[in-house]
């Protein structure tokens, strides 16, 4: 017995590595609400000196047991009881043991965990809306529903609200629609999560239109459409009046070229009457004696008549042909002015 004692003593003071604690279960997968219950032991080799267990995250409080086995051995075992809630999903829970290897500031610690699966419904259901603050008339939004859930989410359903009427407006996580020209101010949404567990609804949210955003974007597109058209129009018209006004003034500038030629036609039609044979004689004369004693003969009164009658048809036609002139030019001024 004595030696048996010494066996126990040695180990407890040469045991470099403790063994790990168990924990049971193994596998933790319960549905939100469930009480569960995680039992970790420990061996206790040195009954005087028994390990001592403890819980991360402490979830509830636990105590410490010893017991004996049926093989006579000794352990240490603590109980965690707590009620699964989706904020545990996920979550690694250890059972950590502290051993004193001998009396004093010596020890050693060993653990094991178990990672905890909690089904779930919906939770924290929400909507966004994209792109965010009001929107314009006939412009695309799109709605997006978000939820927390374990299975995650298998339904979406949107709803909108119309005073006390709800109506069903689609399916899907997302919902996107163009606003309709005319509609109110506001409209209120909201969605609804569903998976094998449950379901949530998500708040109301209001999505703001500005109805006179695209009504005034329309009107000023249109007007700058009209004065696009306006000002080609005007230079359409520029280029025709342009045009016509040059034809018209290269031809009034013929018309004046071909009437200078009246002159010549006045003069070849007039009929000169015969003069006295005695001016050959005073032109063939070469003596300024003769020039002197040579008694001219009365000229007919019809030659002055012909210069004075010459002289004045030839300033008459110049008269005329400028006052033609004058009206053509005024003429073509006043058709190209009274085009604009």
């Amino acid at each position: 017995m004595i030696e048996v004692k010494r066996f126990i003593l040695i180990g407890c003071l040469l045991q470099a590595s403790p063994p790990k604690p168990k924990l049971t279960p193994k596998k933790v997968e319960v549905t939100e609400g469930t009480s569960v219950n995680l039992s970790c032991s420990a061996a206790a080799p040195c009954p005087k000196l028994p390990p001592n267990l403890t819980w991360t995250p402490s979830l509830s409080d636990s105590v410490d047991q010893l017991q004996e086995n049926e093989d006579q051995t000794k352990s240490v075992s603590s109980v965690l009881t707590f009620t699964a809630s989706h904020l545990h999903h996920g979550q690694k829970i250890t059972c950590r043991a502290l051993y004193k290897l001998q009396q004093g500031d010596i020890q050693k610690t060993s653990n094991t965990s178990v990672t905890l699966r909690v089904l779930y419904p919906p939770k924290n259901t929400s909507v966004s809306i994209s792109p965010s603050g009001s929107v314009l008339e006939g412009s695309s939004v799109t709605l997006t529903c978000s939820s927390n859930a374990n299975p995650p989410v298998q339904h979406y359903t949107w709803y909108k609200v119309n005073g006390r009427e709800i109506n069903t407006v689609g399916t899907g996580q997302n919902l996107t629609f163009n606003v309709p020209v005319q509609s109110s101010g506001s409209e209120q949404y909201y969605c609804e999560a569903q998976n094998q567990h449950g379901k949530e609804k998500s708040p109301t949210v209001q999505l703001v239109v500005d109805r006179f955003s695209i009504t005034w974007l329309l009107i000023g597109a249109a007007a700058v459409a009209m004065v696009i058209v306006f000002l080609i129009m005007m230079l359409i018209l520029k280029k025709k009046r342009d045009s016509r006004c040059s034809g018209n003034r290269m031809k009034d500038i013929k018309e004046v070229a071909d009437g200078g030629g009246r002159d010549g036609d006045t003069y070849a039609s007039l009929q000169l009457p015969n003069i006295s044979p005695d001016y050959d004689v005073l032109q063939g004369g070469r003596d300024g004696d003769a020039y002197a004693s040579l008694q001219l003969p009365n000229i007919s009164p019809e030659y002055d008549v012909l210069q004075v009658k010459n002289k004045h048809q030839k300033d008459t036609v110049t008269t005329q042909e400028e006052h033609h002139d004058y009206q053509n030019t005024g003429e073509t001024e006043t058709r190209c002015s009274g085009s604009l």
